[in-house]
């Protein structure tokens, strides 16, 4: 089974979400349907037990016999489209509305829970050569920017002010940022220093004075190439220390959906 995100199907089928839900937005005043009863009544049952389904990735990942249930390639897969059937049949289960109290927090927590889910994906990606392929590593692509520095190396030792510039450049993307805040700060800014790192240096390599004994578009090629290492190495730092502190977040707002669900389900139907 190929990964959803790279499957035009599952493309389509968030398009069609995202289409249904903006209709029903925008029908929310007609009250076809209603929370209590009917169709209404029976999304809410089915969204709930969608999420709650969900849990079954998190105990065939943690279970020692959980093998023989099956590819736990699968089970992610299954575990994110139920990660948006789920809160689009309670969204139209509530009619796009807060309701009372017990209702406006499990919608609102199962909002953070859903919000926390797409960015635990999209970090998850970028962690993985592909959304469900072997991990990356980062002395992978250390051994690459090693590579490509020593690629420029002829062109750095015969221009200092570039090697200098190059040195700035690495210091800026490369040193271990103080928090989270400024690593996606850096982990933002990165493509900008590239560029005008890029730019001041190529600057440089045409000075009509200047004699690069290299071929210049083998030297500009050179540059490109490993100021876009530098960019990976940046960036994919920045993506493991934010996954390493997205996971603890997530479980937290999970336990807080739950339960305030099952206090909304004991509130609606013994008051």
């Amino acid at each position: 089974m190929r990964a959803p995100d790279g499957a035009p199907g599952f493309r389509a089928f968030l398009l069609l979400c995202l289409g249904a839900l903006a209709a029903g937005w925008l029908l929310r005043d007609e009250r076809y349907l209603s929370p209590e009863r009917g169709v209404g009544y029976g999304l809410g049952l089915f969204g709930v037990a969608l999420l709650l389904s969900q849990l079954v990735y998190s105990l065939r990942k943690r279970a020692p016999a959980g093998r023989a249930a099956g590819s736990l390639r699968i089970w992610l897969d299954v575990h994110m489209w139920l990660g948006i059937l789920g809160p689009a049949a309670i969204l139209f289960h509530s009619g796009f509305r807060v309701g009372a109290f017990n209702s406006a927090i499990a919608l609102g927590a199962m909002l953070l829970v859903a919000a926390s889910g797409l960015v635990g994906r999209f970090l998850y990606r970028k962690v993985h050569a592909r959304l469900f392929d072997r991990r990356l590593e980062l002395r992978w692509l250390e051994q690459d920017l090693r590579q490509e520095r020593g690629a420029l190396a002829g062109l750095l030792q015969q221009e200092p002010e570039m090697a200098e510039r190059i040195r700035m450049f690495e210091d800026a993307l490369l040193k271990q940022p103080p928090g989270p805040v400024r690593s996606s700060w850096r982990f933002l800014s990165a493509g900008f220093r590239a560029g005008g790192t890029r730019r001041a240096c190529r600057a440089q390599l045409r000075r009509p004075a200047r004699f690069v004994e290299l071929d210049r578009d083998e030297a500009l090629a050179a540059l490109d190439h490993y100021l876009a290492a530098v960019v990976r190495v940046a960036r994919f730092s920045a993506f493991e220390r934010l996954f390493a502190l997205w996971h603890p977040l997530h479980v937290p707002l999970c336990a807080l959906l739950f339960g305030a669900a099952t206090l909304h389900v004991i509130a609606v139907h013994w008051y």
